[in-house]
């Protein structure tokens, strides 16, 4: 594990986290109050086109930061969502890239949540960048985890155009 991190989460009744995925590995983790969270399979194409997951870590369409939450939501996904309701002494596992909407239940919820990438994380997120790109030129590239041989080659070429580019910033001597 690495990149681990900590975010306290405390809410008033009827507050909504957009429908989005986190590019970590997260537990919810509920000490006061009631949430209800919708969730979605993460290979829920329907839900969560190839696409947008390589967008995002492709950097394309806009800031990076909030490319996740850029997706729009549609109420026909609620027919394929998981409703968990979710009361203090509780916990949900969010698996990695599993679309969410949160809303807050109770007059007061505080959550903690956990967040962590992995080796096999960070390596997908090398295949997904590479497919942003290669989408981007109009090919359509094979989904992570189909071809060893591809995902293989996107990963070093899209850690090698992102060492390049970081390098050349500093070369050019702007933040990056």
């Amino acid at each position: 594990m690495w990149q681990r991190q900590g975010f306290l989460f405390v809410s008033s009744r009827a507050q909504v986290t957009p429908f989005h995925f986190d590019p970590e590995y997260n537990f919810l983790l509920q000490a006061r109050g009631r949430k209800t969270i919708c969730m979605w399979d993460p290979s829920n194409r329907f839900v969560l086109p190839a696409s947008a997951l390589d967008n995002y870590y492709a950097g394309i369409g806009g800031d990076p930061r909030y490319l996740n939450r850029n997706h729009q939501y549609r109420d026909e996904f609620m027919a394929s969502a998981w409703q968990l309701p979710v009361e203090a002494g509780q916990g949900v596992h969010f698996p990695l890239h599993a679309p969410h909407v949160v809303r807050t239940e109770s007059d007061v919820s505080i959550s903690l949540s956990v967040t962590f990438r992995t080796r096999r994380s960070q390596f997908y997120s090398m295949v997904h960048g590479a497919n942003g790109h290669v989408r981007g030129l109009g090919i359509e590239p094979p989904a992570p985890g189909t071809s060893r041989l591809w995902d293989m080659a996107a990963n070093v070429a899209f850690r090698g155009l992102r060492k390049s580019v970081s390098m050349t910033k500093r070369i050019m001597g702007r933040p990056g």
